[in-house]
């Protein structure tokens, strides 16, 4: 919670802001991704508007205290022209500075625990043997600056869309690389994927081995627009090749096979060696969130939106929530808000916040499920996408030393584990070593990271 500051605290704050170590980064580029993705995270207003103005001349200068103290950066300052318009949108700071010769207003917000700024003041203090200078346009009381007011702290600590948005990125086509520069060991991957033209696509086309960077560049860091979910789709393992009794309908279908490519089925048995792990996660869990886990992991990870991220609304066949009902004592009742919330925390496929947000709509036929009759549930906007990992040596199932059906078991176990790791809820049906990922489009956040 956030604690206000009085006045009398003014001092303190300035001295404070004068002992602060800042680090200069002119021209923020932070992309223009909703980074508010949830609307319950206790920075979204500040990352939401570093994202709106993304295109415009602002200089931000971060904050850096000892790891003891927070493990992160703590604070920034915006600085704007003065008649610029997003200085009346500013989501309320800790202290505001003006320049009046310079025509500037600073915007500075802190991030910590306490009744005011003196309980991080006392916590604050110098590294060991490291030189702190500040910068002479750093915007500080005195000098050419005035300290026109004080506010609130912003929060406990800064939230993973800040942190996300002020560690900055560099562009690789159309996707954000946080971390630094992709190494060339993870780019210089040989890799082997298998891809078709849809979901609904029979045969599959396998590469041969080809680097993961050169795959990188010409299909996860592109997202053309399309309002169509079903498209291009990719298997991240091989697949073995049909026999005989295919080939006369490859040939009628006119199938083009480029040099060295195989076509196979997209079973599970037909898979041979897997390279990545992909993960999905529609149960509204906030991507920053896993964003920060994988980061901590020093996990190198490809983050993407879905098609319907964001998306309102839950759909349930009529027959897996009436046989729910009966089981619990509510055959013949009409759904209602408390009824199926109390279905989806039995599912236990949704974050708390969205089951807490659920509404029941109504039941009605819908031909885009494949038909039947559904419960229509009303939510909050529920974020969903992919997660991506490489595998550092590839998943070879006959290397595996168990029953093939064993070794697709064992995946499906380590996909289940890696989501428990990241405090993602998978759905088991999604652990299939033969699942099937589109690629991005319509994409409102495209992460990647390599520490």
């Amino acid at each position: 919670m956030s604690e206000s500051l009085s006045t009398a605290n003014a001092a303190t704050l300035s001295t404070f802001l004068s002992r602060v170590v800042p680090s200069h980064v002119r021209s923020v580029d932070v992309g223009n991704d909703d980074h508010n993705v949830t609307g319950h995270m206790a920075d979204a207003k500040i990352a939401a508007f570093l994202a709106d103005h993304a295109a415009e001349d602002f200089d931000l200068y971060l904050f850096d205290v000892d790891e003891d103290v927070t493990g992160e950066a703590f604070g920034f300052t915006i600085i704007l022209p003065a008649d610029h318009d997003a200085v009346a949108k500013m989501p309320p700071p800790t202290a505001r500075l003006s320049s009046a010769g310079e025509r500037k207003v600073a915007f500075a917000y802190f991030f910590g625990e306490g009744e005011d700024v003196s309980s991080i003041a006392v916590e604050f203090k110098k590294r060991e043997g490291e030189d702190w200078r500040l910068s002479d346009d750093m915007p500080l009381p005195g000098r050419s600056w005035t300290l026109d007011s004080v506010g609130e702290l912003v929060g406990a600590e800064i939230g993973p869309a800040l942190q996300i948005a002020l560690r900055g990125f560099y562009k690789l086509r159309d996707a954000k690389v946080f971390g630094g520069v992709i190494p060339d060991t993870y780019l210089a991957k040989l890799v082997r994927v298998s891809r078709a033209g849809s979901a609904e696509e029979r045969f599959w086309v396998t590469t041969p081995p080809i680097l993961f960077g050169d795959f990188l560049d010409t299909t996860l860091a592109r997202h053309p627009e399309d309002k169509s979910k079903d498209g291009p789709s990719t298997v991240y393992a091989s697949l073995h090749p049909v026999g005989e009794a295919h080939k006369a309908e490859i040939k009628r279908r006119r199938i083009k096979l480029p040099t060295d490519h195989t076509i196979g089925l997209r079973t599970a048995k037909n898979v041979t060696v897997v390279y990545a792990m992909g993960l999905d996660c529609d149960s509204g869990l906030d991507p920053f969130v896993v964003f920060e886990s994988a980061r901590r992991l020093g996990l190198f990870v490809i983050l993407y939106a879905t098609h319907s991220h964001l998306k309102r609304g839950i759909k349930v066949t009529q027959d897996r929530y009436f046989k729910w009902a009966r089981e619990n004592g509510l055959d013949g009742e009409e759904p209602d808000n408390d009824s199926v919330r109390a279905f989806l925390r039995m599912e236990g496929k949704y974050e708390p916040e969205i089951i807490e947000s659920a509404t029941f709509v109504n039941i009605a036929f819908d031909d885009e499920k494949s038909g039947g009759m559904f419960v229509n549930i009303d939510t909050a906007p529920i974020p969903k996408f992919r997660l991506l990992f490489l595998l550092d040596e590839p998943y070879d199932i006959a290397d595996q030393k168990m029953a093939q059906k064993d070794a697709i078991q064992q995946w499906r176990e380590l996909v289940l584990g890696m989501g428990a790791k990241l405090g993602i809820k998978v759905d088991k049906a999604a652990t299939d070593c033969s699942r099937l990922f589109y690629d991005p489009v319509i994409t409102r956040i495209v992460l990647t990271i390599s520490l």
